[in-house]
């Protein structure tokens, strides 16, 4: 049951319909990266969007503009969980934003699938499927500055065995030994009394 009324989800989704966007990008994590859902609506009126941010939330920032001619933008973001609360409340009501929103929720109902912190293969490649697609409608004219697909995450690095100190190559920062013999001549020495 949503603790909005149906004209305020009404109201918002046409508001977003004509100022929001929702995107998806892959954002560098310790572990590699990351898809990460953004709902935003932007306008030069910072009062309609305070008054948004008091019924719905999100974070609200000023732009910067780009020519001295041209007005102040400010923008409200939704990231993650509360982005998929606003699509999600909002998505009966959306027009322009309809497929937007059904992306961005399938993206946030993946994640809410997927309880390790490192992800598959598969599952980076459905997600990169998602942001392509929702990257497809934004894009204008089929240009972009983006990669159209960013590899799976595979990072390894050189570290020096705690025990030994030989290098050896692995793709976690919290590797700290090179073989399990290793490790546990460590735990033991750690360890005996």
């Amino acid at each position: 049951m949503s603790k909005h009324s149906e004209t305020e989800r009404a109201y918002l989704a046409g508001f977003f319909d004509g100022e929001g966007m929702v995107t998806i990008f892959a954002q560098p994590t310790y572990q590699g990266r990351s898809h990460i859902l953004l709902a935003a609506v932007s306008n030069t009126d910072l009062a309609a969007l305070t008054t948004i941010q008091a019924r719905w939330g999100g974070r609200l920032r000023t732009i910067k503009p780009a020519k001295d001619n041209w007005k102040e933008v400010h923008r409200l973001d939704w990231t993650w969980q509360a982005a998929a609360v606003l699509l999600r409340e909002i998505r009966p009501y959306l027009v322009v934003k309809a497929r937007h929103a059904d992306l961005g929720i399938s993206l946030a109902e993946r994640k809410q699938t997927t309880t390790r912190v490192s992800i598959s293969r598969e599952e980076w490649d459905a997600r990169e499927d998602l942001r392509l697609a929702l990257r497809a409608i934004n894009t204008q004219r089929g240009t972009s500055k983006f990669p159209d697909r960013i590899p799976y995450p595979v990072i390894e690095q050189e570290i020096a065995c705690a025990r030994c100190a030989s290098i050896f190559l692995s793709d976690r920062k919290t590797s700290r030994f090179c073989s399990h013999k290793c490790y546990q001549a460590e735990y033991y020495r750690a360890h005996k009394k």
